[in-house]
């Protein structure tokens, strides 16, 4: 997918392990390079043509070589007509065989050529006009008009009773927020902004300490030994201009230099940066998320002693969201997880074998049209082995249209780092979710929003709040003033330090889909760039 996905770093919580200490498969050890078990090196699984149909059999071939096969039944035929075969053609350069194509360059003349020196098109037809033909005639032929709707619409209550929610103590015209991020310790809230590329502090009390000009739409922050660590994204929309950058703000009393100093520049459209020495040396490496647009990568800054970064990619691919750093196999060396958001959509796990070389293993396929728009790690069952909760709702590359297959998702681990799902809750355009003991009971509950809510007839799933029983059934609610904002960003963390968690929304009201116009008026009449929901449970 080639949307928003970018933007939800600037929602991800660093979520810790829940669980117990997770066991460690067996781990071979020869000096400094650790050999990691084939028990957990997962691939794509590929489907073969099993039906004798010759346009399925191409399209297996042919569309798997990218990513997950995906059935005609998943898209209605004028999305295949006008979206997907036009960009497939384009990629397998069948506008050489005289098929109509959409080729994007960009609309700068550096961006045209970054994107035609970088391969993305296909010099020749890959396939046979007539092979071509087939697998389209057989998908316009299978595809249905239109979706249906879910098999099951799980109610969802008008008003929480656990929160109680509040404005920002400013307000912004036009919001467009790419940032929200709670501190704990220093009980501050981080929001970035797109159309005024400003990073505003704020504290507990939600009024704004410090307005910081960035040079582009901060999209994540961390504080690292009291300095602010900057993520700039440099282009929300589609660009494969490298004009991110990774700017640090030295602390200074609760404030911060407003002159950051650069410390990673000609960053791909970047979405997101973990923090943590990898290789053991002393020193603090970054794994950037640069997610682009059609190029792009999972790049691994190791960090030197003069101050500069040597740069590895692990991953040579766009769509690369967010990082998240555990010791997955309890060897004593951190990995890296990262969700990618295009070509093979999913959690891919690098397993560091310490020499600064990694082992990659595709440990959760998912099929590029159910949208992934975010992913965290917990231990939902309680068994040591953390799992996954995500959401599928990226709903900006064409005019959207409700999914079916759209939602919340918990994925249990079997142990060897592969998932299966075990809990889904239909949600239409779901785009980030969270869990946290909110009500304090002992168990993960889930905040969830989405970008692309159904607005004319649920728009209450723009926000929903899901109550665990403790057996990974959950009660939906959502908020009073669920309709005030177009929700793209959250975060969860005890602002108000009474010991419970509280969550903060932002609102992203100008988004790659139509929203009816009441909706938009009012979201611009409200200048409301995001809601704090305080929990009172304490």
């Amino acid at each position: 997918m080639m949307s928003l996905s970018f933007l939800l770093a600037a929602c991800k919580k660093e979520a810790p392990n829940k669980g117990k200490k997770v066991d460690a498969p067996q781990i071979k050890k020869s000096g400094t390079r650790v050999d990691i078990s084939n028990d957990l090196i997962h691939s794509q699984p590929f489907i073969t043509d099993d039906q004798g149909i010759e346009g399925r059999r191409l399209a297996m071939q042919h569309c798997q070589r990218c990513h997950m096969f995906v059935e005609p039944a998943a898209l209605p035929k004028s999305v295949w007509q006008s979206f997907v075969f036009p960009r497939m053609g384009a990629f397998m350069g069948m506008h050489h065989a005289g098929v109509k194509t959409r080729i994007e360059l960009g609309n700068h003349p550096a961006e045209k050529q970054i994107v035609q020196s970088g391969g993305v098109y296909a010099p020749r037809a890959e396939m046979a006009l007539k092979d071509w033909q087939t697998l389209v005639d057989y998908y316009l032929s299978q595809a249905p008009e239109k979706l249906e709707k879910p098999a099951e619409i799980f109610p969802i209550a008008p008003r929480s009773e656990l929160f109680q929610e509040a404005s920002f103590g400013y307000r912004q015209p036009n919001p467009n927020t790419t940032l929200v991020r709670i501190d704990e310790d220093s009980k501050q809230l981080f929001v970035g902004d797109m159309v005024t590329a400003q990073l505003s502090i704020l504290n507990a009390d939600l009024n704004r300490a410090q307005k910081i000009k960035m040079s582009s739409a901060p999209v994540h922050t961390q504080i690292l030994d009291g300095d602010l660590w900057v993520t700039n994204i440099g282009f929300v929309n589609p660009s494969d201009l490298p004009i991110g950058e990774l700017v640090v703000l030295k602390g200074m009393d609760g404030y911060y230099d407003t002159n950051g100093q650069k410390k990673l520049t000609r960053l791909r459209r970047p979405t997101h940066a973990s923090y943590a020495d990898m290789n053991k040396d002393g020193l603090t490496d970054v794994l950037m998320s640069e997610y682009g647009n059609q190029l792009g990568a999972l790049t691994y800054y190791q960090a030197k002693q003069d101050g500069t970064y040597q740069k590895t990619e692990l991953m040579k691919e766009p769509g690369s969201m967010i990082s998240h750093i555990r010791d997955f196999n309890n060897d004593g060396w951190p990995d890296v997880a990262v969700v990618q958001g295009q070509n093979r959509e999913g959690v891919h796990i690098h397993y560091n074998r310490g020499d600064g070389s990694f082992t990659p293993s595709y440990a959760l396929p998912v099929p590029p049209h159910y949208g992934s728009a975010s992913l965290e790690f917990y231990d939902f069952n309680g068994d040591g082995h953390l799992d996954i909760l995500a959401t599928n709702g990226d709903n900006g590359d064409y005019r959207a249209i409700l999914k079916p297959y759209h939602g919340v998702r918990i994925y249990l681990n079997d142990g060897n780092n592969a998932f299966k799902e075990r809990y889904f809750f239909p949600m239409n355009g779901a785009f980030k979710a969270l869990a946290e003991d909110f009500d304090l009971d002992g168990d993960l509950d889930i905040a969830a929003i989405s970008m692309f809510a159904d607005l004319n007839d649920r728009p209450e799933e723009s926000f929903v709040y899901l109550e665990n029983d403790g057996k990974l059934n959950f009660k939906a609610s959502s908020i009073s003033r669920v309709k005030e904002g177009r929700w793209l960003c959250m975060d969860t963390g005890d602002l108000d330090g009474d010991g419970d968690k509280d969550i903060v929304i932002g609102s992203f009201i100008r988004g790659p889909s139509e929203v009816p116009p009441s909706f938009l008026k009012a979201w611009e009449n409200g200048a409301l760039p995001g809601l704090v929901l305080w929990n009172k449970t304490k």
